[in-house]
């Protein structure tokens, strides 16, 4: 019948719908998480490169959660999972973002605000941790001697007075 068909076609066309957005959704924060990553491993593991910087790090992180939490793409979601039957290829997919869209959106113009404090703070305290001088006090003067993670953690596991 011409209702069937209809309905048939209509449901094919959200599922296409579903997959070009679930496929947007992955090709774009791929790409956000991937800078932030590269970014978040190079401050942490106080890498030479210029390239590695802590405004870098606020930046990229800044730009995921911007990703995560923009109420258009949570409404999308939505959207689609309303058209699609629970047994469609995009449906858990979908809901999955649902879920994750709606703990990044924060509606209060306070809470987004103290969000961007606290991640300046993160990467405040982020380019802090990497001036420290890692090691221990040995010696009868105490005097700090430069260890990797590594030997430090070796010297308190295997020393009894540590």
């Amino acid at each position: 019948s011409a209702s069937a068909s209809a309905s048939a076609s209509a449901s094919a066309s959200a599922s296409a719908s579903a997959r070009s957005f679930v496929d947007s959704v992955n090709s774009s924060y791929e790409k956000l998480h991937r800078a932030f990553e590269m970014q978040f491993w190079g401050t942490k593991m106080a890498l030479s490169s210029p390239s590695y910087s802590v405004s870098e790090l606020t930046r990229t992180k800044g730009e995921m959660e911007a990703f995560l939490s923009d109420p258009s793409r949570l409404a999308e979601t939505r959207r689609l999972r309303s058209l699609v039957s629970a047994s469609d290829p995009s449906a858990a997919t979908l809901k999955m973002f649902e879920r994750t869209f709606g703990c990044y959106i924060m509606e209060s113009a306070s809470a987004r605000a103290s969000r961007a404090k606290a991640t300046e703070i993160e990467g405040g305290l982020e380019n802090a941790r990497n001036g420290l001088v890692l090691g221990a006090a040995v010696g009868a003067d105490g005097a700090l001697q430069e260890q990797c993670s590594v030997a430090l953690r070796g010297k308190i596991r295997g020393d009894p007075e540590e």
